[in-house]
């Protein structure tokens, strides 16, 4: 929520009936399934919801730039039409691609997730960041490709054409304390992981 002297973090957790819902001040990990389900704690929302990244991490226009099936018609013409005072130039939008976008190419999907999973953090002014990984940062300039890992010897951040040897995919495959995204990450996600590996394996070079 943001207030006159800025935002801030919370969290709820729903009793077992689904009806109600109570605010936490800790970090918690609950059985959800067949997986855990992490519940951040008030400080721990802003290791996601930077400052440098506006915080509130809403929807991008990127992210909207799509055909919309039930509208039959772009959801950024959509919005403009109906609740926006001013219309977005969608010809001004380039859209980001899913996962499951078999019409994009392998690097459009691979970099969308990054920029929508990973950019938060992995950018400029963010503290100890090396890396940036916006989608609209080229390829050459995101101190990623080709680039020596500071905390694994003798490995590369992306390994052109060697998905095995490059930091970022294993910190995706990892569960451990190294994994990424830090926080509430106790599961891979196989679908983004195997997009990832098949760009990286595919790539030839770094300037893009």
């Amino acid at each position: 929520m943001h207030f006159d002297n800025g935002w801030q973090g919370f969290s709820y957790e729903w009793n077992s009936a689904q009806d109600e819902a109570v605010l936490i001040d800790e970090a918690k990990v609950i059985d959800a399934g067949d997986f855990q389900h992490t519940i951040p704690s008030r400080s721990q929302c802003f290791e996601c919801h930077t400052n440098s990244a506006g915080v509130s991490l809403g929807l991008e226009a990127r992210q909207q730039h799509i055909q919309s099936l039930s509208l039959g018609a772009n959801f950024l013409d959509f919005l403009s039409q109906t609740y926006l005072q001013a219309a977005i130039d969608k010809t001004q939008v380039e859209p980001l691609a899913s996962l499951a976008d078999t019409t994009a190419s392998l690097e459009h999907r691979a970099r969308s997730y990054l920029h929508s999973n990973c950019s938060s953090c992995h950018r400029p002014g963010e503290t100890g960041s090396l890396m940036d990984l916006r989608f609209s940062t080229p390829l050459a300039s995101t101190g990623i490709c080709n680039v020596d890992s500071s905390s694994v010897n003798n490995a590369k951040r992306i390994a052109p054409g060697d998905a095995d040897n490059s930091v970022l995919l294993q910190r995706m495959l990892s569960t451990h304390t190294d994994r990424m995204p830090p926080l509430a990450s106790l599961k891979v996600d196989e679908t983004a992981t195997a997009v990832i590996r098949n760009w990286i394996d595919n790539l030839q070079r770094c300037e893009s």
